[in-house]
């Protein structure tokens, strides 16, 4: 569970009436009812791709080692698209269950459909309980921890002895009640002065122009921003954000980017009007799809320039 700290005149707030920086993105990029739908509904269903997979284990791998046996379970690599490999998976998944106590029903038919349908039965049930990931993702995850302990500038980070992991911040911005989780904080101290937040990135390019140009597209800069208001809601300082980035495809290089008080500056005119309209479907229960607009759409800029330059 991770560490949560309250920020001066937030106790008491409860986190689920608190607005997430991601919440903001989705807000951004469709409309408040699926906000709603992905973080608040009770039908909600997390679903992930390898590279997420591999993001996920390597936070974990990094940021809380000693809850890793805990939080995972390492399935055998086999394919689905043979009997013999769905019988392995289906064993394999009801000894997790029995370990953790669940109820199992019936062995499955011999089908290769019928055995799909226990695994599929099984993943529901264990999911409450554990991360289920496979033996190739956790070896590609460990070398991707590897080379962030590899690289001299990041290794010093991780290896502060002030270093806090997974830190949940209750603040408030303009009096409205959030909550930022920071992956990786040090407080201010004589190496930092004013403490330093480092966010720790997976993506298939950790160059820095490519990674810059995604910090772009999935809104980081975002982030940073409202991570360093809460840093300093509860600290009293204006800190250093860094991403410390790790490829998630060979060879899995790592780099150090510092964020720039220009992206900062951009990325609160950005989310500053979302984070309003978050705030009032917080307080009043209501969330809305989209707004009907009878204007009528323009070209994009994209197909603007390719007619003023004749390539159509």
């Amino acid at each position: 569970m991770r560490d949560t700290i309250h920020a001066p005149g937030t106790e008491g707030i409860l986190p689920d009436l608190c607005v997430r920086q991601s919440q903001l993105k989705v807000l951004a990029q469709s409309s408040l009812r699926h906000v709603w739908h992905q973080y608040l509904s009770p039908d909600r269903r997390e679903e992930s791709t390898r590279q997420q997979e591999l993001g996920t284990l390597t936070h974990a791998l990094t940021l809380e080692p000693e809850k890793f046996n805990d939080a995972f379970r390492v399935a055998p690599d086999v394919s689905l698209a043979t009997i013999a490999g769905a019988q392995t998976l289906l064993a394999w998944l009801t000894e997790q269950a029995i370990d953790l106590f669940l109820p199992v029903s019936a062995p499955a038919g011999p089908k290769l459909a019928e055995l799909k349908a226990s695994i599929e039965a099984l993943q529901t049930l264990l999911a409450p309980h554990c991360t289920i990931v496979t033996e190739g993702a956790l070896a590609d995850a460990r070398r991707m921890h590897a080379e962030l302990w590899g690289y001299p500038q990041i290794a010093r980070i991780l290896a502060h002895p002030l270093l806090r992991t997974e830190t949940r911040i209750i603040f408030r911005d303009s009096g409205i009640p959030c909550q930022s989780t920071l992956d990786l904080h040090i407080p201010p101290c004589a190496e930092y002065p004013s403490g330093l937040i480092a966010d720790l990135k997976s993506a298939r390019s950790a160059h820095r122009a490519t990674f810059l140009k995604q910090t772009e597209q999935l809104c980081y800069h975002w982030q940073a921003d409202f991570y360093r208001r809460a840093f300093e809601a509860y600290y009293g300082t204006t800190p250093p954000y860094v991403w410390v980035v790790v490829e998630n495809t060979a060879p899995f290089c790592a780099n150090l980017i510092a964020c720039g008080e220009t992206l900062c500056e951009y990325a609160r005119i950005e989310y500053y009007p979302h984070l309003q309209t978050l705030a009032g479907a917080l307080a009043s229960g209501d969330w809305p799809g989209y707004e009907y607009n009878a204007s009528p759409a323009p070209p994009s800029q994209w197909m603007a320039r390719r007619h003023e330059r004749g390539e159509v």
